[in-house]
């Protein structure tokens, strides 16, 4: 059975790496707020959309905690089972194979990739189907078991063509060539390399084309077929340039192996070959990113001032070109190389060229840099002027050896003195820019919190626009009335974000305020007359967080509607009145009307109500005690704890 090559792991890492770096953040900006997900668990009826949600609540967890995204899959799984769900069964089964195998459980990665390849094997899940035969060719591949590892690969090919996926052979693909390589079938190796990066590339996704160009390229740097490798690396480079991926030039991203007996005069000899063929052929990006390597090589070597030309040459052919990227790259290079070996003037000249270069601000990387060699230009100079004062000090002292011992101490004193107020000094513009920073800071999240209160405010607003649109087009009148209802849910909330935008107070609002609006907005909603049905409101003054704000507003916006649809029928008159008082260990919001009154046994019955299911899971959340009474009409209070305030 032939051997893997020794780059073959090394090829899969960079693979994952791939996927890692470029889906990390689009994985993240995906997926709801969990606890967001937990709430719509409760309110959910159909029993397949609970599975999907107990699979997003997995890929949350699964970079921070495997076992807990285990537990959600296996949920999904269970649900699913319950509900002859072989969708749901199927994907519970293959996203738990790869946390087996993120965790290192291989035999447990094989068994659920063997599971769900019986259901997909049945037709139920073809989208599925493909996938899983290739993985199950990864697992032998790894186990060096060749010929599965190929009939694996050939299935999965097979099914994604019959089954209308073929643009997903693109992993089936590299994993054949990665095959071919270990079995030393070079042509077919290349073949399958290039029909995987042919497929990404039309397809025009960023993650897929990455690897599978990484995967070629790597391919023909290991066959030293240097013209094909020089080109692909020149486009990988400038794949990695683009977008918010960006590589720093390193000898991995390169494509650039060493044989272990290699010495530093083997790897120059080398490098220099391949630098030469990049520059031949005009790949200057390839060029440019070799000579970063080369040149650390000759310093590592002694050979300081070939390091440095390299650098230079480097920069020169960047700043020809306009290749603005790297005339910053080699521009910081080349700052770095100075300050390791001392000549800090020469450190901060580049960092400036480069600070020029930058269309934005620098890194905090960069500044931190930048003081740092100012500090130490500035020092230089100082000791060298100190040096210069002492030297004359001591000329004089020979000339009046009778104040040799005044001068001395004069001098000892003046550079403490010196030494002091300079250190003073700097700490204090240290600590004077530390403050700006963090003002600034402050500021821009106080800006950027008002713009998305005001974003949220206007979406909520355009619900309530559609929603009315919609109610329009409605002949029923409990249809009509249902909108109106979820207009109402959404001005309260839009209200809170309305006054959070237009004030100081970015997380918090007063009581009394909102009341008093959410109030008179529902009783415009409803074109109730105020000589009709009178509002009392008796509510305290006082701030209170949005995250609890909201959930009030919301129940309070039922309770308030409840009393105007119900309470006074056929035109009759009475009085609404709504009180928020803060208590000792927590605050009390009550409800109350003298209109017809409510059944409280019936209240608590009409559980199929949505408005009354919402109150009551809000009231859950904030571990309220909701109270019901008829006393000359309708009494309702809440005594929410201190603990949820």
């Amino acid at each position: 059975m032939p051997k893997l090559s020794p780059l073959d792991p090394m090829i899969m890492k960079a693979g994952w790496l791939f996927i890692f770096l470029l889906c990390f953040p689009l994985i993240l900006s995906g997926i709801n707020n969990p606890d967001s997900l937990k709430t719509e668990l409760i309110f959910m009826e159909d029993d397949t959309n609970k599975v999907w949600t107990y699979h997003e609540l997995a890929r949350y967890h699964v970079m921070s905690n495997l076992d807990s995204s285990n537990y959600y899959l296996e949920k999904a799984e269970e649900l699913a089972k319950r509900i002859n769900y072989p969708k749901g069964i199927a994907y519970s089964y293959t996203r738990l194979a790869t946390n087996y195998m993120a965790q290192g459980k291989r035999e447990l990665e094989k068994a659920y990739f063997l599971k769900a390849k019986s259901i997909a094997e049945n037709g139920k899940v073809p989208a599925l189907e493909g996938s899983i035969f290739s993985q199950l060719g990864k697992i032998h591949y790894e186990n060096l078991s060749t010929d599965s590892a190929m009939y694996y690969f050939f299935l999965a090919e097979e099914k994604n063509i019959k089954n209308g996926y073929a643009d997903k052979n693109w992993t089936v693909y590299n994993n054949m060539g990665a095959l071919f390589e270990s079995m030393g079938e070079k042509e077919k190796a290349e073949k399958y390399l290039k029909k995987a990066y042919t497929i990404t590339k039309e397809n025009g996704d960023r993650k897929d084309f990455g690897m599978s160009l990484f995967f070629l390229m790597i391919f023909y740097q290991k066959q030293e077929s240097l013209e094909e490798y020089s080109n692909y690396l020149e486009e990988y480079l400038e794949f990695t340039g683009k977008g918010t991926m960006k590589l720093e030039p390193d000898k991995f991203h390169s494509s650039i192996f060493f044989e272990p007996t290699d010495n530093n005069e083997n790897k120059i000899k080398k490098l220099n070959r391949v630098s030469a063929e990049h520059k031949r052929l005009g790949n200057l990006r390839s060029y440019l990113s070799t000579s970063i390597i080369l040149s650390n090589l000759y310093a590592e070597n002694g050979e300081l001032d070939r390091a440095a030309e390299i650098l230079n040459e480097g920069y020169e052919t960047a700043t020809q070109v306009d290749i603005k990227d790297y005339e910053l790259k080699m521009a910081e290079y080349l700052s770095k190389f100075y300050s390791k070996n001392n000549d800090y003037q020469n450190a901060f000249k580049y960092l400036q060229i480069a600070e020029e270069i930058e269309d934005k601000l620098q890194s905090v990387e960069v500044k931190e840099n930048l003081q740092e060699l100012e500090v130490k230009y500035e020092t230089e100079k100082k000791e060298a002027e100190i040096l210069k004062n002492q030297l004359a000090l001591e000329k004089a002292s020979i000339e009046k050896k009778s104040l040799i011992a005044l001068v001395i101490a004069a001098i000892v004193l003046a550079i403490i003195l010196l030494y002091f107020l300079y250190f003073k000094q700097k700490t204090n513009r240290v600590l004077s820019q530390k403050n700006n920073t963090i003002q600034k800071a402050l500021e821009e999240k106080e800006i950027l919190l008002k713009e998305i209160h005001h974003r949220v405010k206007n979406n909520l607003q355009v619900v309530s626009s559609l929603l009315n649109l919609q109610s329009r087009t409605l002949e029923s009148e409990s249809a009509r009335a249902a909108i109106r209802d979820g207009q109402n849910r959404v001005k309260s909330m839009a209200l809170i974000h309305q006054n959070l935008y237009r004030t100081d107070h970015l997380t918090s609002m007063d009581v009394k305020d909102y009341v008093s609006k959410l109030s008179d907005s529902l009783f415009q909603s409803y074109n109730v007359e105020p000589d009709r049905i009178k509002l009392n409101n008796e509510v305290d003054s006082m701030q209170m967080d949005v995250d609890l704000l909201v959930p009030l507003g919301l129940i309070l916006n039922e309770l308030l509607s409840n009393a105007l649809k119900h309470a006074f029928p056929e035109g009759k008159e009475g009085q609404v009145q709504v009180k928020v008082k803060k208590q000792e260990n927590g605050f009390m919001m009550e409800v109350s009307d003298n209109g017809i009154g409510i059944n409280e046994e019936k209240f608590f019955q009409t559980s199929d109500s949505f408005g009354l299911r919402m109150i009551k899971a809000f009231c859950e959340k904030l571990k309220a005690k909701m109270e019901v009474s008829n006393q000359n009409g309708t009494h309702i209070q809440l005594y929410i704890p201190e603990k949820a305030a």
